[in-house]
């Protein structure tokens, strides 16, 4: 639903978005549907984040493109506004929609993108006292389901296969 006497094609004509877009878990980039819609509603959409950009549509990005932003003066706005212009068929006001602060996710991008291991907290060394009780049990339980050549009785050995392969050193 556009304004009287505008297309829906011209909603953005004045804006060149750079368009960051990844999916909350850091391994796939979601950017292409946003281009085609801000492309649909008459905006440029620039590969490269350069000095024509306007905006930038950001969610879970890098934050050298947010510093970039930041210094720089662009608009930085999230997916939401994208939909919220598409839907309205008018040039919303871009403050309603800001982009979230990569620093403050900054230690779930680490793991997500840098894939840097996090440190151990109180939380972490519970996990993985409870992983180490696991692997503890899949080990006896292994060892109780296939006896080892010394827990086996000399009657069986001889039984089942050649001296050669058991030879105790």
């Amino acid at each position: 639903m556009a304004v009287p006497g505008t297309s829906a094609g011209q909603v953005l004509k004045d804006v060149v978005a750079y368009v960051e877009v990844w999916s909350a878990d850091g391994t796939e980039i979601y950017s292409k549907a946003f281009t085609n819609q801000l492309v649909d509603m008459g905006a440029k959409v620039s590969k490269t984040f350069n000095k024509g950009v306007t905006h930038v549509v950001f969610k879970d990005g890098y934050q050298s493109t947010w510093d970039k932003a930041r210094k720089r003066g662009v608009k930085l706005v999230s997916v939401l506004w994208v939909e919220k212009c598409r839907t309205s068929g008018v040039h919303v006001d871009e403050a309603l929609f800001p982009a979230a602060d990569p620093q403050e996710l900054l230690p779930h991008l680490m793991r997500k993108k840098l894939c840097a291991p996090s440190p151990l907290s109180e939380v972490d060394s519970g996990h993985h006292s409870a992983m180490e009780k696991r692997l503890q049990e899949m080990k006896e339980k292994r060892e109780n389901l296939s006896p080892t050549l010394h827990e086996t009785p000399a009657y069986v050995r001889e039984q089942h296969s050649t001296a050669a392969f058991f030879v105790q050193v």
